[in-house]
């Protein structure tokens, strides 16, 4: 009995007794009808039954109405007394010992079964229903001769035989459901656990990139349903490796544990923080322009550079930062991959840009579009081809944009026409068209290449080339991109053209490709930053880059027309 009070079967026991109600209350009318044989008692009879009925659907609304285990124990002691008294008043109708109506008896005994009983309540039911047995057949007889008669002692004790094995069995059949129902909430519980983990991340106790997808996707139904602004925030902490190496990997979690607590305590409620890699977060902000997702990104820059995290005085300007890029749907992208791509390149532009910085996505395509370029079909096409290859080079993300900004920012001190400019952009935009051809694995290898993959790499101005003459009615911005790896020295490639005989507008993407490549981080090391990136420039200009072109630049960079 002890495990059986242990388990919450309130429902249970209701759905039991409703059944034994509703079972027994249809016998009493059905047996009551069968044996009603003398018409000048049936009215009386009928008024006593009808009375017991309308008491005992109260009872009934009663039980359902219970939320209480230990109330509801009380209730069916209540409703038993009732049964047995409608049970005798029934025998007491015909006076026969062998009354149909003592089937009645095991019937509403059932209702003892879900409430458990002790020893104890089973004495007192067998009692009861024995002592209404005796007086309803006493009420008939007016005397207690039946007492000493076999046939009563025989129903009595078959009656009480039946009620135990009932009982019994009905009790066996709750435990069996019980003890279902616990295994049921348990697997429940394990696979709400489970699901959970899924998406879960183990260090921080953030939502994982999984789940970042997942519900990037229900914001952006949503959105698009509304038609309201759906920001997204990618974060990569600078200098985690530095930091990790130094400290080790211990004291490096401990820091991803730290700036996942500052950022859930620096968004909005509302808006969801992810863990999206490595040292990398993600954060979705629901209903929010990029004007209000600057404005909290930079909150969130500001927090952690002002942070005191352990042995910060390591980290370069003694500091722990972060990087931050931000994107809009529907105004930067029409769906959740371009968006998501769109926010990093935004992030990989902070990130070249020295850092603990929040940039915003700026696409140099949409704003030729705005300004009304006539090359229509060349700005959807470079739209296409540019998102197929940051979706294989992850770690050039935003790396055509970049280098067509300084290639602009030259060819404009260098006093280009419109025309030529327009050529120069969408050369810039375009030089990496080739990487295509080129198998991911070799894009984003650790390690060094070997001859073949070298070779492979080495080919992309051609086979960008092939792929532009197909597509794109102009060929003018052809030879800036077939010759954009040329050396000023003649060691270049794929033709070895010395000095001025490449084209001009190739030395400026060959100048503007490898500056914005030394301020990126590569699989295989690190961005060099901005100091030694310049001195790259001046220690090989003459060599790989045109001399007078690096003096140009070095005059746009000082100026600050770029944004390095």
């Amino acid at each position: 009995m002890s495990d059986c009070n242990k388990l919450d079967i309130l429902k249970v026991e209701k759905l039991l007794n409703l059944r034994r109600s509703t079972v027994f209350i249809l016998l009493v009318i059905v047996l009551f009808f069968f044996n009603v044989v003398e018409p000048l008692q049936k009215k009386e009879r009928i008024v006593v039954l009808t009375i017991f009925l309308i008491i005992y659907l109260l009872y009934l609304l009663v039980t359902v109405k219970m939320n209480d285990k230990g109330k509801f124990r009380s209730i069916w002691w209540i409703g038993f007394l009732l049964d047995a008294s409608l049970i005798s008043v029934l025998i007491s109708f015909n006076g026969q010992i062998m009354s149909p109506y003592v089937l009645l008896y095991p019937v509403a005994m059932i209702g003892a079964a879900p409430s458990c009983p002790r020893v104890s309540d089973f004495v007192i039911a067998g009692f009861v229903g024995h002592v209404s047995y005796a007086l309803g057949i006493f009420a008939f007889m007016g005397n207690l001769s039946f007492y000493l008669d076999f046939q009563f002692w025989t129903v009595g004790i078959i009656s009480g035989i039946v009620f135990l094995c009932t009982v019994q069995l009905v009790q066996s059949l709750i435990k069996r459901q019980a003890e279902l129902l616990t295994l049921t909430r348990k697997l429940e519980e394990k696979n709400k656990k489970l699901e959970t983990a899924a998406i879960t991340d183990g260090l921080t106790g953030l939502y994982n990139h999984k789940a970042f997808w997942e519900r990037l996707e229900q914001e952006y139904e949503s959105a698009k349903r509304k038609k309201y602004k759906l920001t997204v925030i990618m974060i990569d902490t600078d200098f985690f490796k530095l930091y990790n190496d130094t400290m080790g990997h211990l004291k490096g979690d401990e820091l991803l544990v730290q700036l996942s607590k500052l950022m859930k305590e620096n968004v909005r409620i509302g808006d969801i923080v992810f863990r999206y890699g490595g040292d990398e977060f993600a954060i979705i902000l629901p209903e929010t322009n990029i004007k209000e997702g600057i404005h909290i990104a930079e909150r969130l820059r500001d927090k952690v550079a002002s942070f005191s995290f352990e042995k910060r005085d390591l980290m370069p300007e003694s500091k722990v930062t972060i990087s931050i890029g931000i994107a809009c749907y529907p105004d930067d992208a029409d769906n959740i991959k371009d968006l998501v791509n769109r926010a990093d390149n935004a992030l990989y532009a902070a990130k070249n840009s020295n850092k603990n910085q929040v940039q915003a996505y700026r696409s140099l395509l949409k704003e030729m579009q705005n300004k009304g370029s006539s090359n229509e079909d060349i700005l959807k096409t470079m739209e296409v081809m540019i998102s197929i290859i940051n979706s294989k080079d992850r770690y050039t993300a935003g790396h055509c944009e970049r280098v067509a900004n300084y290639a602009r920012a030259i060819g404009e001190k260098l006093s280009f026409d419109e025309e030529r400019l327009g050529i120069l952009t969408y050369a810039a935009l375009l030089h990496d068209i080739g990487k295509i051809e080129i198998d991911k694995k070799i894009l984003n290898k650790l390690g060094p290449l070997d001859k073949d993959e070298w070779a492979d790499i080495k080919g992309h101005p051609i086979y960008g080339i092939k792929i532009l003459e197909a597509i794109l009615a102009s060929k003018k911005l052809l030879p800036a991109i077939k010759h954009h790896h040329e050396r000023y020295d003649g060691k270049g490639y794929p033709d070895g053209l010395p000095g001025e005989k490449i084209p001009l507008e190739a030395r400026i993407l060959a100048l503007a490709d490898s500056f914005d490549a030394m301020l990126s981080d590569r699989p295989y090391r690190l961005s060099l930053g901005i100091e030694k990136a310049l001195k790259e420039l001046q220690e090989n200009a003459g060599q790989q880059f045109d001399p007078e072109l690096v003096a140009v630049f070095l005059e746009i960079l000082e100026e600050a027309r770029v944004a390095v």
